[in-house]
């Protein structure tokens, strides 16, 4: 298209079909200069307008993506394509209301219009309309029976059926069948899972969430932890190409953020030791506070959050499948595809790879000469010539620095297991997958949770200190090498990496700290953390998390969440408070 574009540049067509590959293959900024020169050419190209929408949308430029989906359905209000992407951005926004009205739109221009239908159903279901939800769902089903949706539907009663119930009763986890939980993260055919008992139909003494916030007798006290949360959760938008911002998600994270903290001050002051087992997903028993008891907090915000997202421990999905070792996956490239969001990490994981592969495979010299030399991804997998991974290694707590030898090896027991480097040949989309894969393993799990335990107990010990003995540096040291270990650690299907971003938050609120820098531009620290062996080099590279922060004495006066707050329905309400 290159050669057609230079060889007839007056050719609208050939420029706006040369900014649809350029941005299939993630370049969205060099698309966006081709979907320009063709509306130059023609200003009321709405297919070009459009197509720039989702590139700026892909790069995560949601304000230039809204302008032109605008412009794009000016020209034609019945354009579908504009119409059907804008309510995906709104989607991804956190605007469900404007995605449920142009997605309402789109099916009544295309009554069978799979994408419309589906993100339609997901709005009313994110907003706790749950009638107009499964009136949705049943829709979508109608025309399409095997699809996944359908996991979303019964979530979705389920859900109905627990409206007025307080969340410290439940543990979602415990409560769904794992068979269940397996294959909605699968997406497999609804009608090959095998002995599970339908939800309930809706009960009509249940009523939908309202659409106005509730405002009775703890009024102030809910809008002073709104108001707080959206203060702090939008902390955790990264500063990176590709990823737009949500503000439920961030009301999400302010909010989950909070109950944590204070989950986490009354611990350490002393005033709880042991919690109920009715909320944990560890153990149904009374037990004594653990990490995975504060971490059950927050994984039931991000639970609520996006219900089309599946937030499971991965330990509580089929035994089978655990021991199997369920696996986490991320692209930097798929097919010739480079993803905007996790390409920048491209060049780190491959030269991390240069770096293993002699370690952790049989090379003969030629063969690692080639790989000293080669360039990318084609070049490795040629010299190999197999798919394969290599292990990014996580150091334990306490190795003295040289102490380890060489890397992860199975012998050697200073490392664990962390990520998994991979390279896949994938022929019929000529390129490759170049990805990062994390397995959910009984062995895996058993490891990082000593760490994890180990943490949490030095981390109650200094917090438990009076102010005077308390050393802070140390304190702001233990709670960034528990989010390293964290995130090395994925134990959730999804989710793992803004609920590592939330217990910073959280664990710096607890100590008095507003940590207002929480992400850089250009830096994933969840990335990062995942390519770096030791912690305390890992501690290094984030040493804007380790300067002096204001006290967050205005964390003292908020209500508490769990008073105020005392139903899922009241939850919903407030991450729907002045945002629909």
């Amino acid at each position: 298209y290159q050669r057609r574009v230079h060889g007839n540049p007056k050719n609208k067509t050939y420029h706006n079909f040369h900014g649809l590959i350029l941005n299939a293959l993630g370049d969205s900024m060099e698309a966006v200069q081709a979907y320009n020169e063709a509306i130059k050419l023609d200003p009321s190209y709405k297919e070009a307008h459009s197509n720039c929408g989702q590139a700026y949308r892909d790069w995560g430029w949601e304000v230039k993506a809204l302008e032109c989906f605008a412009i794009s359905l000016k020209l034609d209000v019945n354009y579908l394509p504009a119409r059907h992407l804008r309510g995906f951005l709104h989607f991804c926004l956190g605007h469900h209301l404007s995605c449920i009205a142009d997605s309402t739109r789109v099916l009544e221009l295309d009554p069978k219009h799979k994408d419309a239908l589906y993100l339609r159903a997901l709005s009313f279901h994110n907003l706790g309309q749950f009638k107009s939800a499964i009136q949705a769902y049943d829709t979508m089903l109608k025309y399409y029976p095997d699809d996944p949706a359908w996991y979303n539907r019964e979530l979705c009663l389920s859900l109905h059926h627990k409206m007025n119930t307080n969340p410290r009763e439940v543990n979602w986890d415990r409560i769904h069948n794992p068979y269940f939980k397996e294959a909605w993260c699968k997406r497999s055919i609804p009608s090959k899972l095998k002995g599970y008992k339908p939800q309930p139909k809706l009960d009509p003494n249940i009523p939908d969430v309202g659409k106005a916030s509730r405002f009775g007798s703890d009024a102030l006290n809910f809008i002073l932890l709104i108001e707080a949360a959206d203060r702090i959760g939008k902390r955790i938008q990264l500063k990176s190409q590709g990823f737009l911002p949500n503000d439920r998600q961030f009301r999400m994270s302010g909010l989950a953020a909070i109950e944590s903290a204070q989950w986490l001050r009354k611990l350490w002051n002393g005033e709880m030791e042991t919690v109920s087992g009715s909320y944990s997903s560890m153990n149904s028993d009374t037990h004594k506070c653990s990490w995975r008891d504060y971490m059950d907090i927050i994984v039931k915000w991000r639970q609520l959050s996006e219900v089309n997202d599946p937030v499971w421990w991965i330990d509580l999905l089929p035994e089978d499948l655990f021991v199997e070792g369920f696996g986490l996956q991320t692209p930097m490239i798929t097919g010739q595809l480079k993803v905007p969001r996790y390409y920048p990490y491209y060049d780190r994981c491959f030269q991390v790879i240069k770096q293993l592969i002699k370690d952790q495979h049989v090379l003969t010299d030629d063969m690692a000469d080639k790989i000293d030399k080669a360039k990318n991804c084609d070049e490795v997998w040629k010299t190999m010539k197999r798919d394969f991974f290599v292990i990014s290694p996580c150091l334990k707590l306490d190795t003295p620095r040289g102490e380890a030898t060489s890397f992860y090896k199975p012998d050697n027991d200073q490392f664990m297991e962390g990520t998994r480097i991979t390279i896949v040949q994938k022929p019929d989309e000529h390129g490759f997958q170049f990805t990062i894969r994390t397995p959910g393993t009984p062995t895996r799990y058993k490891h990082y949770y000593e760490q994890m335990d180990i943490l949490w107990d030095r981390i109650t010990l200094e917090a438990r200190k009076s102010i005077d003995q308390r050393n802070g540096q140390h304190l702001q040291e233990l709670i960034i090498t528990f989010y390293f270990f964290w995130v090395n650690f994925q134990p959730l299907t999804r989710g793992s990496a803004a609920c590592g971003m939330i217990v910073l938050l959280s664990m710096y609120l607890a100590n008095n700290l507003d940590l207002q820098n929480l992400t850089k531009t250009g830096i994933q620290t969840d990335w990062e953390g995942i390519t770096t062996p030791d912690y305390r080099d890992f501690l290094e590279g984030v040493d804007f998390w380790l300067c002096d922060h204001p006290s967050a004495d205005w964390f003292n006066d908020l209500p508490p969440v769990e008073d105020t707050l005392t139903t899922f329905r009241h939850m919903i309400e407030a991450l729907n408070h002045d945002l629909i």
